[in-house]
This record gives C-alpha cells, sequence and structure tokens, in this order.
C-alpha cells in the first residue's frame, strides 16, 4: 500500500495499482491551469526498486531541459517536481511532453495541486512507439 504525504493531506494509492497502469515508459504533458503558478508533481510508484530516467525534448528550451532531465533511484515510491514552466499553453503546439522510464513495472500518477477542492487527477500512460507497429 502507497501512502504519498502532500502538503495537505496523506493520499491513499493504493488503489492504483493495477495490471493495466503498470509500465515502464511513461509520456506526460502538463496542460497548464488558469492562475497556475506552483509545480506540477509526478508521483512514481514501483512493487520493488527501480532506476527512474526523466528526458524532455531536444526542442524543449534549455533553461526548462537543464531542471527536467534527470536520473533517481525510486525504492517503492517517489515524487517528483516538474517547473510550471514545463505546463503548456491552450492552443499552442509546444515540444514540452517528458517520457519517464523505469526499469521495473511502475505506475505514474499526477494529481491537480493548484486547487484543495479539486478531484481531478491524472493518469500517465504506457509510452507506445508507434514507428514499432507500422
Amino acid at each position: 500500500m502507497y501512502f504519498i504525504k502532500n502538503t495537505r493531506q496523506l493520499i491513499d494509492l493504493s488503489f492504483i495499482s493495477i495490471a493495466g497502469s503498470h509500465g515502464k515508459q511513461f509520456l506526460v504533458l502538463f496542460m497548464k491551469n488558469l492562475g497556475s503558478i506552483g509545480n506540477e508533481t509526478a508521483y512514481v510508484l514501483t512493487d520493488k526498486y527501480a532506476s527512474l530516467n526523466i528526458a524532455s525534448s531536444s526542442q524543449l528550451q534549455s533553461t526548462i531541459k537543464s531542471t527536467v532531465d534527470e536520473n533517481y533511484d525510486v525504492n517503492s515510491a517517489i515524487n517528483i517536481y516538474f517547473p510550471n514552466s514545463l505546463t503548456c499553453d491552450y492552443f499552442t503546439k509546444e515540444s514540452k511532453a517528458v517520457l519517464l522510464t523505469t526499469t521495473t513495472l511502475s505506475t505514474v500518477v499526477m494529481f491537480d495541486s493548484d486547487d484543495i477542492y479539486t478531484t481531478d487527477v491524472r493518469l500517465s500512460f504506457q509510452h507506445v512507439n508507434f514507428q514499432q507497429h507500422t
């Protein structure tokens, strides 16, 4: 059972560990919330030790890229904070997607951290390389 302590509440994430949400690669894109000023947070959950690599697009602005691209060791759960500048504006084409790659089956989930009264949850889906399937 996983518990993530966020600044406002303790969240039970045990319901997330279902077979359909497990994977080793997740493509994440954050949409901007109106009035949003805080960081975006992703929680990576795994049943055992894993290495985590976070890679962004080569087209991403270098000042943002330098704060995003990173390697982590994950024992069972880790909070990853992404800068608000990584969020995408509406009706604008941007290269701000982030690829999270783990060495073992994991789950990635994001909560809307701007509003304590929201029930918004973002579940990251497994990355599929479409070039391999054509």
